[in-house]
């Protein structure tokens, strides 16, 4: 959903096209804020044991450290070409990334939950 959003304002060329800023509005924030929301939760279901407490941690720095240099880099490469086009692409792209790591990270968690839930169940 905040891909739907970033994608819109890619493709938004001229203020009367309000539309595509009520689109941007409604996916990225419901995609963003759930986001938000889980993270924690997330984390703990993929790094769930010992190294929980370091893994958010670093996670939590890392969301922090991005927020901060994609603000500074979104000036600088609207200064550098006229448009924030290339911080939108680098923006869905960066998501993407992070949205497949999350997703391969978690196959072995969850295939190992799903084996505790089925031992459980049988018993």
């Amino acid at each position: 959903m905040t891909l739907i959003g970033v994608g819109a304002l890619m493709i938004l060329r001229d203020p009367s096209q309000t539309w595509l800023l009520y689109v941007y509005v409604i996916f990225f924030g419901i995609g963003f804020g759930s986001r938000a929301v889980i993270f924690s939760a997330l984390t703990a279901d993929i790094f769930s044991g010992k190294g929980f407490g370091s893994i958010l941690g670093y996670s939590t720095v890392a969301v922090g450290v991005g927020g901060a240099l994609g603000s500074w880099l979104g000036g600088v490469f609207y200064d550098l070409t006229g448009s924030y086009l290339v911080s939108f692409a680098l923006s869905a792209l960066l998501l993407s990334i992070s949205d497949i790591c999350i997703w391969v990270s978690a196959i072995p968690g969850v295939s190992r939950y799903d084996e505790r839930l089925w031992l459980q169940r049988r018993k």
